[in-house]
């Protein structure tokens, strides 16, 4: 079966943004940018465009808004999308996210560029607040545990209210029995 996003955003090369000054932060995340083995606890995204995206569901989640301008005047190029698949459900995200922004009916949300515009704008305006929960030290965890952590507390409950049960510094704190790294020596063994 062929992959309409892909095709879609393959068919033109589009750029995707991160904000300047931010890329290299966010390279230390991504194992594709490593001499060393794969640690997905110390480097949660494979991809660049793991990366780009999450950014993209962190300011979607947090009804943050998009940066205003063309991305290449406050963004640097982080990959392009003849380099990467942007696969169905990426793809169906962004369009629907387009959908929400110019109407279902709008040319602009079938659009390549203007969805990938958006989806830059979104990056970008969520690239700080991910890179931010990354490097928070007050959270003792490894950055996959950030990750999934961020996650978790970005999930609405069925009502449409967030989880809530944020800190003072804007992050929620840990879940219950998030790896943190130091082992618990009177955990009971797994069977």
């Amino acid at each position: 079966m062929t992959n309409y996003f892909s095709n879609l955003f393959w068919r033109k090369a589009y750029t995707l943004y991160l904000p300047k000054g931010q890329k290299e932060q966010a390279e230390r995340y991504v194992q594709k940018h490593s001499s060393r083995a794969p640690n997905p606890a110390e480097r949660p995204f494979r991809t660049q465009l793991e990366f780009w995206a999450m950014c993209v569901a962190v300011a979607a989640a947090r009804d943050v808004d998009p940066l205003s301008g063309p991305p290449s005047r406050w963004g640097t190029k982080f990959i392009d999308t003849r380099s990467v698949n942007i696969g169905e459900d990426l793809g169906g995200f962004l369009c629907v996210l387009a959908a929400e922004k110019y109407g279902i009916d709008a040319a602009d949300a079938l659009n390549p560029r203007t969805i990938l515009e958006l989806g830059n704008r979104l990056a970008g305006a969520g690239c700080p607040v991910l890179l931010q929960h990354l490097t928070d030290v007050s959270l003792s965890l490894a950055p996959l545990s950030k990750v999934l952590n961020l996650v978790d507390r970005l999930a609405v409950a069925a009502d449409g209210q967030p989880t809530g049960a944020e800190t003072d510094h804007g992050f929620p704190p840990p879940l219950p029995g998030a790896v943190t790294g130091v082992k618990d020596n009177h955990a009971s063994p797994r069977p």
